[in-house]
C-alpha cells in the first residue's frame, strides 16, 4: 500500500472501466482463476500472498493504478491460487507444489513458453519453487517481502515462531470481518477509513473465517530452502525497511 496521499492522486487518474474477463485454468484439483491486462511482449505473472480476490483487487484503484503502469510495458496476469478468491476452495492442498501446478496450468492456458514471476510472501515461495522445478519457463523472478520458510526453525530464526503465529491467528479470528492486522501490513494507512473498508472486504472475499487458519497453518509448514540452489533465473529481491511481517 503506497503513501495515502500519493495513492489517491494516482488513483484519481485511473478511469473507471469494466473488469477484464475472468478466466479459469483446469488442474486435477479444480479451477484456477486468472485475468490479463496489457499486451506487451513479456508476460509477468503476479502471485499474491496469503489471500487474494481478483475482483476486489481490481476495484481498489490504488492497486489498479500500479497494475496499469506495469501493463503499459508487459502482459500482466493475476492469479487467485487454489483455496483463495475465485479459485477452487473445496478440500484442495495448500503446498508450494500445488501452487506450482496452478501456475503452470495458467501458463499453458495463456499459451506462453516463458514468463516473469512477481511474488509476495506465499506467492514468492511458489515462484521460487516454480523457478527451481520449471526453470526453462522462467525468465526472471521479482520477490517482495519473501522468506524461504514460513515458520522459524533452529536453523532458520528469521521467520515467526509457532507462538507468534498462534497469536496472529487468534487476533485474525477474533477480529474477522474488520480491518484486522492492517496496522501490521500497512501501518501508514491503518487510520484511513477507505483503506480499512477495502482491506476488510478483501479478507472477507478471499477466504472464510474458518478457512483462513488452514491457509496460515499451511504457510507455516512451507519451506523452499532446498530449492534455492536450483534457481538459475535472474532474481531481484526487494525488502521494505521495518517490515512488520517479513524480516529482512
Amino acid at each position: 500500500w503506497p503513501n495515502t496521499r500519493a495513492a489517491r492522486s494516482c488513483a484519481a487518474s485511473v478511469t473507471s472501466r469494466a473488469l477484464p474477463p475472468i478466466r479459469f485454468a483446469e488442474t486435477r484439483d479444480g479451477a484456477v482463476a486468472y485475468l490479463e491486462l496489457g499486451s506487451g511482449e513479456k508476460t509477468i505473472v503476479v502471485l499474491f500472498g496469503l489471500w487474494s480476490h481478483l475482483e476486489v483487487a481490481w476495484e481498489e484503484l490504488r492497486i489498479r493504478a500500479i497494475l496499469d503502469r506495469l501493463a503499459e510495458r508487459c502482459r500482466v496476469v493475476l492469479i487467485d491460487r487454489r483455496g483463495t478468491g475465485l479459485s477452487e476452495r473445496l478440500a484442495v492442498p495448500q503446498l508450494t507444489s500445488s501452487g506450482v501446478e496452478d501456475l503452470d496450468a495458467v501458463r499453458r492456458a495463456l499459451g506462453v513458453d516463458r514468463i516473469w514471476l512477481f511474488g509476495n510472501a506465499v506467492g514468492g515461495m511458489i515462484a521460487i519453487d516454480y523457478a527451481a522445478t520449471h526453470g526453462a519457463h522462467v525468465e526472471g523472478l521479482l520477490l517482495y517481502g519473501v522468506g524461504a520458510r514460513g515458520a522459524a526453525a533452529p536453523d532458520y530464526p528469521w521467520a515467526a515462531t509457532a507462538q507468534q503465529l498462534d497469536k496472529w491467528l487468534a487476533e485474525m479470528h477474533r477480529g474477522w470481518g474488520s480491518a484486522v492486522a492492517l496496522d501490521h501490513y500497512a501501518p501508514s494507512c491503518a487510520g484511513d477509513a477507505e483503506v480499512q473498508q477495502s482491506w476488510a472486504r478483501m479478507m472477507r472475499q478471499s477466504a472464510s473465517k474458518h478457512s483462513m487458519p488452514l491457509l496460515l497453518k499451511a504457510y507455516s509448514r512451507m519451506d523452499v530452502r532446498p530449492q534455492l540452489p536450483l534457481v538459475r533465473a535472474p532474481t531481484l529481491v526487494v525488502q521494505r525497511e521495518g517490515d512488520r511481517i517479513v524480516r529482512a
